[in-house]
């Protein structure tokens, strides 16, 4: 007896899975915290799979979990006692590596960028956070307005939005960084 198939074959559900941690590790900023997420999403992705017809589709789906997802867990974090303020921001292997080729001086003024960086992407919204993720991932808003449900005007300002927070956190770290410092030379 031939099987039919309804949907995507399970290599098209694995490709988009690898694209959903990806996403989930820049997100979350370490690999337990993406593979939690990640599994969530192919538990729904299994429940799902055989109503998907496209790869596209099983694609766009999945990372509108995986955004639903990160938003409802971490506006669950933020009402949560028991969350670690800071974690994620440091230790990543890709600083491991790069460590190796830098000087210590290069070293501690790239450490204090990635924790500015980290604490100014830290206070982002989670919705700000999905939205610039997707667009560094390479995603056309298009892609992007699909997968969150909005109309393009709305995502291009939500986007201006995230993007100006970004900047202005980023400016906030940098302030701070500079008070530290001249309080240090006292």
């Amino acid at each position: 007896m031939a099987r039919v198939s309804t949907g995507p074959d399970e290599s098209l559900l694995l490709a988009g899975v690898e694209h959903v941690f990806r996403v989930a590790y820049r997100l979350t900023g370490n690999r337990a915290d993406a593979e939690d997420l990640a599994q969530d999403v192919c538990e729904a992705a299994l429940r799902k799979a055989p109503e998907l017809a496209t790869a596209q589709d099983c694609r766009r789906w999945l990372l509108r979990v995986l955004y639903n997802r990160f938003v409802d867990r971490k506006r669950h974090d933020r009402r949560s006692p028991l969350v670690a303020e800071d974690e994620g921001v440091e230790g990543s292997a890709d600083a491991a590596l790069a460590a190796d080729a830098l000087d210590p001086e290069e070293l501690a003024a790239q450490s204090d960028a990635e924790r500015a960086l980290g604490r100014a992407w830290a206070r982002l919204e989670p919705a700000q956070q999905m939205l610039l993720m997707l667009r560094a991932e390479g995603h056309e808003l298009d892609e992007i307005a699909r997968i969150t449900d909005l109309d393009k005007p709305a995502l291009s300002s939500r986007l201006h939005r995230a993007r100006s927070s970004l900047a202005k956190y980023l400016e906030d770290e940098q302030s701070a960084q500079l008070l530290r410092a001249g309080g240090e030379r006292r």
